[in-house]
């Protein structure tokens, strides 16, 4: 028994009827076939989106200390400035 596939529509068949890119994509880089160009731009888009994403998400955390401690020095300097400056009321 002998099986065969058409390389040519292979990858389109299971993108669409399937589906499945991920599949697709799998299959295109094992077997080196064609029909995947644009699943692969896609993947490579969506994990460079991931990648930046998660780079923002650590990096906004450091950003929000070191604003929030800026800010927590600054309103302290003034509030014991104004405290300096207040009028004795007795």
């Amino acid at each position: 028994m002998s099986v065969s596939i058409d390389e040519n529509t292979i990858i389109p068949y299971v993108t669409q009827q399937l589906q499945n890119p991920d599949l697709a994509l799998r299959l295109a880089s094992r077997c080196n076939l064609s029909g995947a160009e644009e699943l692969f731009v896609r993947k490579f888009n969506l994990l460079m989106a991931m990648e930046i994403t998660q780079r923002l998400q650590r990096l906004l955390p450091l950003r929000h200390k070191e604003y929030f401690g800026r800010l927590r020095h600054s309103r302290s300097s003034k509030l014991s400035s104004f405290k300096e400056n207040l009028p004795l009321l007795c």
